[in-house]
């Protein structure tokens, strides 16, 4: 099975969004989410607003080398649930490893999660 890379108005989006979390931009982070977004994370408490969002993406991805790719996307209307696979080197041992996780996402009418 190979992985929807268009045809559907938010696939685009996702995409964009995963590519400006490997970039480590702030701005182009920044430019994908809405003020009052709210990651969740099941290693520690979630982050609340896109400033605190961009910002966490751009220290945390550059310390561990994170590179994440979209394995599978499931689509309807305005919710995605993405699986991930993430290469990245925890500091504990310096090794590269890959995580592997989900996301579900709630997009707004303008493309903004």
């Amino acid at each position: 099975m190979q992985l929807r890379k268009s045809g559907h108005p938010y696939i685009e989006v996702i995409f964009a969004y995963y590519r400006s979390c490997n970039s480590q931009g702030f701005d182009l982070i920044m430019s994908m989410l809405t003020p009052d977004i709210v990651h969740y994370f099941v290693d520690h408490s979630a982050v609340v607003g896109a400033e605190a969002l961009a910002n966490y993406w751009c220290k945390v991805a550059p310390k561990t080398n994170a590179n994440w790719e979209m394995d599978h996307v499931v689509l309807q209307e305005r919710e995605a649930v993405i699986e991930w696979s993430m290469r990245w080197q925890p500091a504990q041992t310096g090794e590269a490893e890959i995580l592997q996780g989900q996301n579900g996402m709630s997009l707004k009418a303008s493309g903004a999660l």
